[in-house]
């Protein structure tokens, strides 16, 4: 997956958190750089709700205590946490 098709689906994942929400909503879409945090998109317990999603997705779990917290505030530093996990199905017996 690439991070234009990553942006989209996470895009479309917190337009779902914001349904309800209206001043979150002018927020959307969101940019590959723009932090979540700041626009008001996620607090803690959606960040694991985003991140569960990206886990879904992409089909690769993540550790949280292996990465840098500040990752997660974006799509791309997201995208490049998911591209630094190995897929289950490349893992060597």
């Amino acid at each position: 997956m690439d991070l234009e098709a990553f942006r989209s689906a996470v895009n479309g994942f917190l337009s779902e958190l914001a349904a309800d929400r209206a001043e979150l909503r002018a927020a959307l879409p969101v940019g590959e750089d723009d932090d979540l945090y700041e626009l008001g998109l996620v607090d803690s317990i959606d960040l694991i709700r985003l991140l569960n999603f990206v886990e879904k997705l992409t089909d690769r779990e993540i550790e949280l205590e292996d990465h840098d917290f500040g990752s997660f505030y974006t799509i791309r530093g997201l995208y490049c946490v998911v591209q630094a996990v190995t897929a289950p199905d490349t893992l060597q017996a």
